[in-house]
Formats: C-alpha cells, sequence, structure tokens
C-alpha cells in the first residue's frame, strides 16, 4: 500500500513540474522554446484571450469605407496580438485635437480605455498623485523583458516619486519640435539670399508682399499661420529669440510652452503684431482653428513663409509641387538670439506617457503584454510602416504613399498605432537617416533631404525633467497653457493701438488663472532640488 500511495506521489510531483515548465515563458525570457522566433512571446496559451481596449488618436483620416477603430490595420494588429500573447484588443478612438481634454473627462467618469496615452506630463503626473493610475512595476517585471531592454533608457521617466506609473514611447531620432520654412523659389526670383536672421526673414516677407513673385494677387500669405489651439508651434520659436538667454533655473522655470511668458518674449510679440497689421501675417488666422485654411494656403503653394512641425508640412509641399513643380519649400533657421545663437526646443528622445487608469488595474497582464509586444522593433515596425511595407535596398523602409493606404485600407498616420517604439537601429547614423527621409518622401533630392536633416538638429536644446509633480502644475498648468496661446493670438492679432493694454490685460489674467504659482514652484523645486 506504501508503495503504491509513493507511486501516486511521484507521478503527482511530475505532473505539477511538467505544468509548471510549460507554465514559463508567458512574457519573459525564460521558457523561450514556447516563443515565436518573431515575437518573443508566448503563441501556445490554451486559455481564454485576455480583453484589452486600447486608446488610439483619431486624426480624421481614416480610409474611405473604414473608421480609425476598424480598418485594415487594426484587423492585422488584432490577429497578430491574439496569436502572439493571447490577448483579446479593441480600439477605442480620440480625437487628436481634443486628447487631453478627453482622456481627463473620462478618467472623471470612469470611461477611459485600458490603455491611454498624453504627451503632457503634468497630466500624466496629475493622473498619478491622485491615484488614478496602476503602478506597471510588478507587470513589468513579470511580463516586459522587451521593454526592459528597448526602452531601459527612458523608463525612470515614466517614474513619480519613484513609482513606475506609465511606460514612455521611444522617438526616432531627436530633432527640433518646430521649424520654419521658406520658398527658396521666391527667394531666388527676387534675388534674396535665404534668410539666416529674423532681419533677413523679415525683409524677405515684406518683400514677398511688395513684389508678388508667384503673381499671386490677394491670394498671396507671406506668413502662413493658423488658429491652432493645441500647440504654440505657429510663435513659439520666434518670441523666444527675443526673450533673455536662459540661465540653468531659466530652463526650468520658462520651458516649452512658458517661454512665451519669458522676460523680452514680449518684444517678440509686438514685431509679429505689427506683421499681422501690415498684412504679413494671414488674416483672421485665429478662427482657423483646425488649420484647414492655413493648410490649403502652403498645399496651393500661396505661403511664403510658415512654421509648424518639422516634418509634419512635407505632405502638403509635395502637393504644392504636384499643382506646380516650380515651387520649392525650404527649411532655415533664422531666429537667433541675442548671443547670435539658434535656440530651438527639441523633442525629447522619449514620446508619450502610455498609462493605465487605475479603474483598469485588473487588465494590467494584458496591457503590460501589448506594450511588450509593440516595443518590439520587429513588431513596431509593420505597424509604423504597415504590414505591407517593402524595404529599399539599403533595408530602410518605404513609406506607402497617401493613395497606397488608402487603396489597402490603412488609415494615413499608421504611426499613431505604434505606441512604444517608433526606433530602428539605423538611426544611429545620420547618412541612413537621411537615406530613410528619401524612402519617405522621394520626390526630394538628397541634397534637399541631407540640407533639411542638417536644419531640424540646428542648436537642439533640451527640456529638463521634473522628476516630482508640483500641485500647482497639478491644478493650474492645463488651464494656464491654453490660455497662454490664446493670449498669444490675442497679441498678435491685436488692432494698431491695443497691443499694450491687451497685454496687460490678458497677461494679468493668466496670474490671476495660476501662472505666477507655476512659476514660482519651478523655481522653488530648482533651487532645492538642482541649485548646486
Amino acid at each position: 500500500m506504501k508503495k503504491q500511495i509513493a507511486k501516486i506521489v511521484s507521478l503527482l510531483i511530475i505532473v505539477v513540474m511538467v505544468f509548471t515548465g510549460c507554465s514559463k515563458g508567458s512574457g519573459n525570457k525564460s521558457g523561450d522554446e514556447n516563443k515565436t522566433p518573431e515575437t518573443g512571446t508566448d503563441n501556445n496559451s490554451t486559455e481564454a484571450p485576455l480583453d484589452l481596449k486600447v486608446m488610439v488618436w483619431d486624426r480624421g483620416d481614416a480610409a474611405p469605407g473604414t473608421t480609425i477603430e476598424e480598418n485594415a490595420l487594426t484587423e492585422w494588429i488584432k490577429e497578430q496580438i491574439l496569436a502572439d500573447i493571447n490577448v483579446n484588443v479593441t480600439f477605442q478612438a480620440v480625437s487628436r485635437a481634443t486628447t487631453d481634454d478627453n482622456i481627463q473627462m473620462m478618467m472623471a467618469g470612469g470611461t477611459a480605455p485600458d490603455i491611454i496615452l498624453t504627451y503632457d506630463r503634468t497630466i500624466f503626473g496629475s493622473f498619478a498623485v491622485d491615484g488614478g493610475l496602476t503602478d506597471l512595476s510588478d507587470a513589468i517585471t513579470k511580463y516586459g523583458d522587451v521593454i526592459n531592454t528597448e526602452l531601459a533608457s527612458i523608463l525612470d521617466v515614466g517614474k513619480i516619486d519613484g513609482v513606475q506609473y506609465a511606460i514612455p514611447a521611444k522617438r526616432q531620432w531627436q530633432k527640433v519640435r518646430h521649424i520654419g520654412m521658406i520658398r527658396k523659389d521666391w527667394l531666388d526670383a527676387l534675388g534674396l539670399e535665404v534668410p539666416k536672421t529674423k532681419e533677413e526673414l523679415i525683409a524677405a516677407l515684406y518683400a514677398f508682399k511688395e513684389q508678388d513673385p508667384g503673381k499671386l494677387g490677394d491670394k498671396l500669405v507671406p506668413w502662413a499661420m493658423s488658429g491652432d489651439t493645441s500647440s504654440e508651434k505657429m510663435y513659439l520659436n520666434f518670441v523666444a529669440s527675443y526673450a533673455e538667454p536662459s540661465t540653468e533655473e531659466d530652463t526650468y522655470v520658462y520651458s516649452e510652452w512658458t517661454k512665451a511668458l519669458d522676460t523680452g518674449a514680449e518684444e517678440g510679440f509686438k514685431v509679429l503684431n505689427k506683421l499681422y497689421n501690415d498684412g504679413i501675417i494671414s488674416k483672421d488666422f485665429a478662427v482657423d482653428t483646425d488649420s484647414s485654411i492655413y493648410q490649403q494656403a502652403i498645399s496651393n503653394g500661396q505661403a511664403g513663409f510658415f512654421l509648424d512641425d518639422a516634418q509634419r508640412p512635407m505632405a502638403w509641399i509635395t502637393t504644392a509641387q504636384e499643382l506646380n513643380p516650380e515651387v520649392e519649400y525650404v527649411a532655415i533657421n533664422a531666429f537667433e538670439d541675442s548671443l547670435g545663437a539658434y535656440v530651438n526646443p527639441a523633442n525629447p528622445l522619449y514620446g508619450a506617457y502610455i498609462m493605465v487608469p487605475k479603474a483598469s488595474e485588473a487588465k494590467v497582464e494584458a496591457a503590460v503584454k501589448y506594450i511588450n509586444w509593440m516595443a518590439n522593433p520587429e513588431n513596431a515596425i509593420k505597424v509604423y510602416y504597415t504590414p505591407d511595407y517593402q524595404a529599399d535596398e539599403n533595408g530602410i523602409p518605404v513609406t506607402l504613399t497617401e493613395d497606397e493606404k488608402y487603396s489597402k485600407g490603412y488609415p494615413l498616420t499608421p504611426a499613431d498605432f505604434c505606441i512604444a517604439t517608433q526606433y530602428w537601429a539605423y538611426y544611429n547614423d545620420p547618412a541612413t537617416i537621411v537615406k530613410s527621409l528619401k524612402t519617405s518622401y522621394p520626390t526630394f533630392s538628397e541634397e534637399y533631404l541631407t540640407d533639411l536633416y542638417t536644419q531640424i538638429t540646428t542648436g537642439m536644446t533640451d527640456t529638463p525633467v521634473i522628476q516630482q509633480i508640483l500641485e500647482e502644475e497639478s491644478v493650474y498648468s492645463s488651464n494656464v497653457k491654453s490660455s497662454t496661446i490664446i493670449y498669444a493670438y490675442n497679441l498678435i492679432s491685436a488692432a494698431p493701438g491695443t497691443f499694450d493694454e491687451i497685454q496687460k490685460t490678458k497677461y494679468a489674467e493668466l496670474v490671476q488663472a495660476g501662472l505666477d504659482k507655476i512659476l514660482e514652484a519651478r523655481a522653488n523645486y530648482y533651487k532645492d532640488n538642482v541649485a548646486k
């Protein structure tokens, strides 16, 4: 009898050992025999799939007959995720133009998806401090082997007081946030050099208006601008160049959007106001909140100059050249500071904060597995360029044209689904980066793209990360930031003789809304944590 019992116990031990061995490797580097070579994830699960709802930005660019939530790319992602990590994914669209407002409302109302995104550190920090986010530390240890390798250098950015409340996305190669573009063919027609200073730029813009080298008449817009309220890109680089050169403390106090409120920046707004009243800047730009009129001016070859994100306008420029092959926009740096240097805020090496709401804590395993899958460059590159992408002779993916994307049922911005990494190994080499630009913009010469790369990597300045969440930022920043953009547009479009009064009134409103409290809190953080 004892022998039979011993035999049964031995068999039970063997069974337990077998099942224990099979359960390893569900997301870590142990148990590699159960992982697919391509993804490094377990695809042999017999358990019911985990459900997961993922936020995706909606730019209104879904292919005809599809939505941003249901299209050829989302179906491919769903199939791969289910097969590789046994997670059943659905997507929830959030308007890109009003993302932060929307996710704050969803978080307050308990309707947020299981994975949410924001670029705003204050919003991320507010969610964390208020107890609204799930601590991802243990889940990353268990299921985040790729996260811990591919995103290791930036993971700390997602920590608040030492707790991993977010996984920061890894960007491509670093470049400036915003760049100026000017019509070189118009400069050539007028015998002018490409501007390298504000004085030269302003002179060129007046020459465009007065001499109309494109023979456009009243359709000519020397400086195209829009009333986009989601970003300070239309004016920041220009007005910031009038501010006093930054000390180390200034980089903490007056960073990014607040740079437009630094000492001296008011003078830059005065110059813009004069340009506006002289007919250089787009009339009634402030009401063009969706930027449609602004984009049309560029696409139709009617804009002489504009400021925008570093690469975003390339599609509009391509359209302009299709309509008129003589159109030539070139990137320029012309906003020198008082020391003669170009100081351009750069995109950090990290991007959006990827978060799991506290209400979705039960979904943390599925969420981290999903992010881990997206952090694998072999997966991410197929999302970013679509699964149908082809590589050129240098091994660089070739971007599908807009028509090709639409014909295959893909949205125009598949990169929005590529949430964890957009960094490929060849970004370590500037020459290869230029070659990659060539695959994205095949109608432009390598010489042109080399110059573009040079311009958008000139004068890059990083914004220091404040590792604490300042209460004042949490309470006041969102409102003050959006109000600052309105403040800027009010100053630029002020009627002659009213600038000073409007500036005084509107600035007082910013102070009343909490601006001084934010600036003081940042200064105190610097003195307490950074100053030597």
